[in-house]
């Protein structure tokens, strides 16, 4: 799944519109669903999304199960 698809998971999970995101991004609500609607969004983009709604970025080791989160300051 990509990034755009799982944002618009935790959305309707957590019961927030994309015009409320687009508030919190401080961007219009045309462009943040022009871009999850594309699905090819930067690593940046996705780490940003993801903090305004309260959520991390992380790689995943596939051995261990150990996180490393994506921090993007």
């Amino acid at each position: 799944m990509g990034a755009g698809k799982s944002i618009k998971h935790i959305l309707l999970d957590k019961n927030i519109t994309i015009t409320a995101l687009a508030e919190k991004l401080e961007k219009p609500r045309q462009t943040v669903a022009n871009t999850l609607f594309r699905d090819n969004m930067e690593i940046r983009t996705a780490a940003e999304y993801g903090k305004a709604l309260g959520c991390g970025l992380y790689f995943i080791d596939e051995e261990n199960g150990y996180k490393y989160p994506i921090n993007i300051d």
